[in-house]
């Protein structure tokens, strides 16, 4: 038996082959829909007050509605199910398993048994090795398919007996507008060229992190002095600078009109 926040996973035998059985605990949709209600009360409470003491817009509301029905989904392993077998097929062209669905509910989830360890439980040695593989992954469904998954802890990816990587649980899954995903290309496009101004005045704009009529003249230095400075460093540089970089943002982010995309809150 393995427990997650939502339900618990079995591993037993179903038409003769072992499986995983996932089974949502009781009363969970209870208790989850009572913390989304608190938290839209809180969002609300939020954007009446941070932009009265920052630069910043609000946002928050937005973002907590398309975080909350999103998660609630999270909720149906019919949906769960659904997405499953959509990155089974997806990611068919990548080394990467997706264990088939064998069977689906609103409340229980049975599907193929897949044998290894989980990234958390690896050495980081063993880790490393497999980094490139899920960085191509994830920013594969990120750019090119039109849903995320967005639950990528270690304990939903496995290294499996043979090496492979295996990615579990899609219950939480983001969905991504064409629109959306062009604006992704071109903002990532843009910041490893050094295409900073680009960056700036045009994907944050069009990804909705920026108005087109803030001050853009005043904003881009900024942004473009900080990510010049962190892009050239040396990789253990910039992970020990990382929370000076990541200070810096929040300084600019609460000082001008910022706000977080809805699309934003599960990628």
């Amino acid at each position: 038996e393995a427990g997650a926040s939502l339900g618990c996973v079995y591993s037993c035998y179903w038409k003769g082959k072992k499986v995983a059985v996932k089974v949502q605990r009781p009363s969970v949709f209870k208790t989850v829909t009572l913390d989304f209600h608190v938290l839209t009360i809180l969002s609300s409470l939020h954007d009446s007050i941070i932009p009265k003491l920052t630069e910043q817009k609000p946002y928050m509301k937005k973002l907590v509605k398309d975080f909350t029905e999103s998660s609630i989904k999270e909720l149906d392993y019919v949906n769960e199910g659904e997405n499953q077998m959509y990155f089974k097929n997806e990611l068919k062209h990548l080394p990467i398993i997706v264990p088939s669905v064998e069977f689906s509910s609103p409340k229980i989830l049975i599907t193929e048994w897949i044998t290894g360890e989980n990234l958390s439980n690896l050495t980081p040695e063993e880790i490393k090795s497999m980094i490139p593989l899920g960085v191509e992954t994830f920013l594969y469904m990120l750019m090119e398919c039109e849903r995320f998954h967005a639950d990528p802890h270690p304990g939903n990816l496995i290294k499996t007996d043979n090496g492979e990587l295996a990615i579990l649980d899609f219950g939480l899954v983001a969905t991504l507008k064409d629109s959306e995903r062009l604006n992704l290309k071109s903002a990532v496009k843009h910041l490893l060229t050094g295409q900073y101004s680009k960056l700036v005045k045009e994907d944050s704009v069009a990804l909705g992190f920026l108005n087109v009529d803030a001050d853009m003249e005043v904003i881009e230095p900024l942004i473009t002095k900080l990510l010049k400075r962190g892009l050239l460093l040396q990789a253990t540089e910039r992970r020990s600078n990382f929370k000076n970089v990541s200070s810096e943002l929040n300084e600019i982010f609460f000082s001008h009109p910022f706000e977080v995309p809805p699309f934003f809150a599960l990628v």
